[in-house]
């Protein structure tokens, strides 16, 4: 055992995005190696509306991290979110006013997702694997891209 205490400071601290923030730049996350384990901390601005305005790539980038074994996850814009259910079923649903595109990441072997409110069915590509800095090897991922309407919501089905 070493002679640290649960205190002791990380052996590394390493930031991953950046986020502009007035006249300054942050990480947006930050992850040290502790005796321990590896502590994680998330750097939230003064003014919460500022998260709204998050650019994609950097909640993408969060998300990858923070669920990072979730079956589903939703890249897009601030203000649409996603409800998952146990049954391979999920629903996207848009706050925005105005139309707005996402991409829908699924874990596993996911072939195709069926949206159960019009029938339509998305084909997905297989999700280009992220090995930028320390970031580990991502769960293989299938990516559908869906396109939603102003204040609406699309549910879908996992189909393999």
């Amino acid at each position: 055992m070493s002679g640290r205490t649960a205190d002791a400071q990380p052996d590394w601290i390493y930031g991953f995005d950046k986020i502009p923030s007035g006249d300054h730049i942050f990480d947006a996350l930050q992850s040290g190696a502790l005796w321990i384990g590896t502590s994680y901390i998330w750097t939230i601005p003064d003014n919460f509306n500022d998260l709204y305005r998050l650019p994609v790539e950097v909640t993408s980038a969060l998300k990858n991290y923070v669920v990072r074994g979730f079956p589903v996850r939703v890249d897009g814009p601030a203000q649409v979110a996603l409800f998952a259910y146990d049954n391979d079923s999920f629903i996207v649903e848009s706050y925005l006013p105005a139309e707005t595109d996402v991409r829908i990441p699924v874990a596993g072997s996911a072939t195709k997702l069926r949206n159960l409110v019009t029938g339509a069915i998305l084909t997905g590509q297989p999700q280009t694997q992220c090995f930028r800095r320390r970031q580990a090897a991502a769960d293989p991922r299938v990516s559908f891209n869906a396109h939603l309407p102003p204040h609406s919501c699309a549910v879908f089905a996992v189909e393999k």
